[in-house]
């Protein structure tokens, strides 16, 4: 089955109101939003959604700059099948997901310098059973998920934030 690609405006509009109060470093770089008919895998599992960096030729061919079409950017790329499936809470917790992978700064002649930042903490539930908080970076990770949890208006079923 060939993949199909559409606007996802929805997404977009979300990530508009998430950049200015979360992202700031991303007010100013292009973001595009797209869906895809068929999810994307990612060691055999299907991905909600990928952020992507384009430079080089596939900036110019998808008309990063309109003078010579090599100006970096950013694109979203999400499921539609899953997005469909998502409570408007989960919508914007995966487009902040996304952004949070992306990085920029501009340098002082006024060029933007993008790339991908990687998840936080990566850790096998096994491990994490047999050895528990081992590293620093998983004791930093779950001492912010107890504390979400310790809130009042969490639901425990879904792990929402309600209050």
């Amino acid at each position: 089955m060939t993949v199909e690609f559409s606007p996802a405006t929805e997404a977009e509009e979300i990530g508009r109101d998430l950049i200015p109060k979360h992202h700031g470093h991303l007010i100013g770089a292009r973001v595009d939003f797209i869906f895809r008919s068929k999810p994307a895998k990612s060691k055999g599992q299907e991905l909600l959604g990928k952020a992507r960096k384009l430079s080089g030729l596939n900036a110019y061919l998808a008309g990063g700059n309109e003078s010579d079409g090599s100006e970096e950017f950013f694109v979203i790329e999400l499921s539609a099948q899953h997005w469909k499936e998502l409570t408007e809470s989960q919508k914007r917790a995966l487009v902040d997901h996304e952004l949070e992978h992306c990085i920029a700064d501009e340098d002082d002649n006024g060029v933007w310098k993008l790339g991908i930042a990687p998840h936080d903490v990566e850790e096998f539930a096994s491990v994490l059973k047999r050895h528990g908080l081992w590293r620093s970076d998983l004791r930093s990770f779950a001492q912010i998920a107890q504390q979400q949890l310790d809130l009042a208006g969490v639901d425990p079923e879904t792990g929402e934030i309600t209050g």
